[in-house]
């Protein structure tokens, strides 16, 4: 299986993911974990950028940050659907549950609470990619982060 990942993406044909993350440094970590893992990653520091790259079609999934300035990620989520896209979202925050709340119920969205692992983000696309990662709603009270352990 000479070119495949683990993930059953082939490295030269990877689905394209959308990244939109204010913070330079967890941007580009993100970036090249999903780069080895055989996607194409397109980066935006902000909700406008992640707006005009989903507006270019041709993305598999965006992974977005809520708050980022100039446009939060939620403003750009809930723009986008509004608008008829369907793409996949992944929040990555380290917002309040409140804040959580407020978009829990969108439709193909999953949630991650920072600090996560790689594994929990690379497991998050590949449900993503597949379709296979949504289902009824969940409560803002059961997001975690699932690396925690049941305690």
């Amino acid at each position: 299986m000479s070119g495949a990942t683990q993930y059953g993406v082939l490295a030269s044909q990877g689905p394209r993911v959308a990244l939109a993350e204010d913070d330079h440094d967890l941007r580009e970590a993100v970036a090249e974990t999903l780069r080895e893992h055989g996607l194409e990653v397109v980066e935006t520091g902000d909700g406008d950028g992640l707006i005009n790259i989903l507006s270019g079609g041709g993305t598999a999934v965006a992974v977005t940050d809520l708050m980022m300035p100039r446009l939060r990620g939620d403003d750009a989520l809930h723009f986008l659907r509004k608008a008829g896209d369907r793409t996949p979202f992944i929040v990555i925050t380290a917002a309040s549950a409140s804040v959580i709340e407020t978009i829990i119920d969108t439709p193909r969205l999953t949630v991650l609470c920072k600090p996560f692992s790689a594994a929990a983000l690379l497991d998050a696309v590949d449900r993503a990619v597949q379709g296979t990662s949504y289902g009824a709603p969940r409560a803002a009270r059961d997001v975690r982060n699932p690396d925690e352990e049941d305690g």
